[in-house]
Order: C-alpha cells, then sequence, then structure tokens
C-alpha cells in the first residue's frame, strides 16, 4: 500500500522583483496578510508577529510559521507548508493575488508556476521495489546496467491548460527509506497580469489532476 502525503503548495512567478520592500511593515500596512487567518492570527497575538525574517538588496525572505515569502531580483517565491490543508483555503492564493494584483500590478512578469509537493510512503522495501517495477518499467535499464537493485525516478511533461504540467518522481538512494517525493509543478507563460493572476483560480484543478495520477498509480 502507498499512501501520499502533502508536504508544501508554493507558487513562483519569475521577473524583475525588488526584493527590499519585503518586509513585515510592508505586507501588514497595505493588508498583504491575512491577519484574521491561521497562522497569522496567533502570531499577530505574540510579541512578534513573524518567526524568521532576512533582508538584503539581492534577497529577502519573512517567514509566519507555516507560511513564507522569499524574493530576489528575479523570482517571487510564497510557500505554504500546511499539511493536510485544502489548497483552496490556502492564505498564499489571496496573498499572492493582493500582491501583485493591487500593488505591484505593473511588476516585469515572465513565467509562472504552482507546485505540489509531498512523499509517499510505503509499507515496506517490498512495497517500494514493486512500485519502482512495475510503474516506471526498470526491466530494460537492469540490463543496461548490469543490476537488478536499482530503484528508478521519472520526469514527465505534457501540455496542460495554458502552460505545462510536470510530474517529477524521485525515489530515495538510501535502502533504509520506504518513501518517494512527488512534485507536480504547472508553469504558464505571461500574458497580462490578469490572465496571469486568473492560472491561481486553476489551484484546485492542479490538486484534483495530481489525486488522478496518484490514483493510477495505485497511491492514495
Amino acid at each position: 500500500m502507498a499512501v501520499f502525503a502533502r508536504r508544501l503548495f508554493s507558487i513562483i512567478f519569475v521577473g524583475n522583483h525588488n526584493p527590499s520592500i519585503l518586509t513585515h511593515d510592508f505586507l501588514s500596512s497595505h493588508e498583504v496578510i491575512p491577519m484574521a487567518v491561521e497562522p497569522f492570527l496567533s502570531l499577530s497575538k505574540s510579541n512578534q508577529p513573524f518567526t524568521n525574517f532576512m533582508g538584503s538588496p539581492l534577497v529577502s525572505s519573512i517567514s509566519y510559521g507555516t507560511v513564507s515569502l522569499m524574493v530576489s531580483e528575479n523570482r517571487f517565491q510564497i510557500i505554504d507548508e500546511q499539511p493536510g490543508t485544502d489548497i483552496r483555503t490556502s492564505p498564499i492564493l489571496a496573498i499572492t493575488r493582493k500582491y501583485f494584483g493591487t500593488l505591484l500590478k505593473y511588476t516585469p512578469l515572465t513565467l509562472g508556476g504552482m507546485n505540489i509537493g509531498g512523499d509517499v510512503d510505503f509499507e515496506s522495501a517490498k512495497g517500494i521495489d514493486e512500485f519502482t517495477e512495475n510503474v516506471l518499467q526498470v526491466e530494460t535499464v537492469s540490463r543496461a546496467v548490469g543490476s537488478k537493485d536499482i530503484r528508478m525516478g521519472m520526469d514527465v511533461t505534457f501540455p496542460w491548460q495554458k502552460g505545462v504540467f510536470e510530474l517529477r518522481l524521485s525515489m530515495p538512494k538510501d535502502r533504509a527509506l520506504y518513501k518517494a517525493s512527488v512534485n507536480f509543478n504547472y508553469e504558464f507563460p505571461f500574458d497580462s497580469m490578469d490572465s496571469f493572476l486568473a492560472q491561481l483560480d486553476l489551484a484546485p484543478v492542479l490538486a484534483d489532476k495530481s489525486r488522478e495520477i496518484l490514483s493510477s498509480l495505485d497511491v492514495t
């Protein structure tokens, strides 16, 4: 039996960014952070409303418990590491829409992406080896390298919606680990800010597509 556990949901926008503005004062004064929901609500009642901050002209990052933002000169990334939560209710969707849709709507962007990452856990070494053999078809490679004790990963890309969907499956090197890392990534090109942000509406569809793929691989 193989079971998937989501570790993170992230959004990435590639373009020309200004790292120096990423501070708690900027985010809170412009109401980018939804202080009425977790994890921001609990932190707002403490002496310091964020858990970590690093700022410089080249890269800045700030964390609010399980939610973190990072801005470099060419990359904006926001991550939600709340396990098991419904992506539809993730606060990073509203934060990104506010950050770019209202405050920085003229930011020159080129590419966007949403990522769902997690682990597939197996009951035993036999389970992970059977999964590798049955799903990844290792027989040909096994003959080529002259060993049957192999575990293969997989990268699959295909057109999806207005961009490209990528599935990346990595198998552990340590034979004592009965798990595999899985990432689902949807990349889309920039057209206009409105159409760019509209791609975030596909987050639930991305989650459903990811679950559909896992189910086809006998992962619950």
